[in-house]
């Protein structure tokens, strides 16, 4: 009975803590505005490029403590790491390579602290070459022009990128980083429970992708493994965006089915081996294991019920709550089965093994 018992808790427990974890965040009610800006709009190669900004929440209050993330381009040509001072204000320099082509270029800037919104914002500027003084100019004016706008507003769902995807794929427009966007943006941004879900999600992965991309994208051995790590999460993407596409004359309906094999194929192939791994750590027999697996199921229904509820009364709140709860709890019901199907393999072969030694 203290199994049953353990197993119960475990698995009711796990998801809501993982989903609670991201509440902090994504309740704040009180949004970071990120001002940025480049002490010039053309650089040649090898010059320096200052930037300077200025952190504030939304009364106009410098906020101090802010971890900032600046990235050039992709794949990244320089990345720093800044945090903002009493005045709210933060610096940062990068001497541009040598070898760097003429053309436009991008600096992305996200924002980030604990208690509040993270927020994002971009910056441009030309090297000069073949582009006529008219081209450079008109490129120029469209920048500063949507700088303005991203330093002046921040959305509670910014135009987010694929950092670490695009990190290890080398471009924004390789086809795998193009089809987690377009999955993302056509698809899931269009429903309640997508949205829902990807604000618990846009909080949690922007708190540490832009360093993690950054690491990747310099290291070119890292950038080898994690090709083929990526590699089943994409397979897996993509047949959920098949089931969305087929289901799309209820996008609603769509998008959480969907969202459940993606899930459920994750915990699979990622969450799986590091169950299995702690299952034999522990030495647990298989009746705890199949326990686990049926409170998980439980837990799996309990989460969907309640996001069927956030639906109906289209309450962000229980959306986003629920919507990260029921990834999460198929995710893990994905690893315990995969833990299930391995002691299924296990006592196969050893009934195989004893079946030769008999005959």
């Amino acid at each position: 009975m203290g199994s049953f018992s353990r197993s119960r808790k475990l698995a009711l427990i796990l998801p809501i803590f993982f989903a609670l974890l991201l509440i902090p965040t994504v309740f704040s009610q009180n949004p970071l505005v990120l001002t940025s800006s480049t002490d010039k709009t053309q650089y040649a190669p090898g010059d320096t490029v200052t930037i300077t900004g200025k952190v504030s929440d939304n009364q106009s209050n410098p906020v101090p403590g802010v971890s900032l993330s600046i990235q050039l381009s992709d794949p990244p040509i320089a990345v720093q790491f800044a945090v903002s001072d009493q005045s709210g204000a933060y610096t940062v320099q990068f001497v541009l390579p040598d070898t760097l082509s003429a053309g436009l270029y991008t600096i992305y800037v996200s924002a980030d602290k604990s208690g509040y919104t993270t927020t994002q914002q971009q910056l441009q500027f030309t090297v000069p070459g073949q582009a006529t003084t008219s081209n450079v100019q008109s490129t120029i004016t469209s920048t500063i022009a949507y700088t303005s706008i991203m330093s002046t507003s921040t959305q509670t769902i910014p135009q987010t990128k694929c950092f670490i995807a695009t990190a290890t794929f080398g471009s924004e427009l390789a086809p795998e980083v193009v089809l987690l966007r377009t999955f993302r943006d056509s698809d899931i941004l269009h429903t309640s429970a997508g949205r829902g879900f990807m604000v618990s999600f846009n909080a949690f992965y922007y708190s540490f992708s832009p360093q993690v991309a950054s690491i990747i994208a310099l290291n070119a051995p890292l950038r080898f493994v994690m090709k083929p790590a990526l590699y089943p999460l994409i397979g897996i993407l993509s047949i959920s965006y098949s089931i969305n596409q087929i289901l799309s004359f209820n996008m609603e309906l769509g998008v959480i089915l969907a969202g459940i094999f993606a899930a459920t194929g994750i915990g699979i192939v990622y969450f799986g081996p590091v169950a299995v791994g702690i299952c034999k750590l522990c030495r647990l027999d298989k009746l705890r294991i199949r326990t686990l697996g049926i409170r998980l199921a439980g837990t799996c229904a309990a989460s969907l019920l309640v996001l069927i509820v956030g639906e109906a009364s289209n309450n962000p709140s229980l959306l986003m709550i629920s919507s990260a709860a029921t990834v999460l709890s198929f995710a893990f019901l994905g690893a315990a089965y995969t833990v299930q199907l391995v002691e299924l393999l296990n006592n196969r072969r050893n009934v195989r093994t004893k079946l030769g030694t008999v005959a």
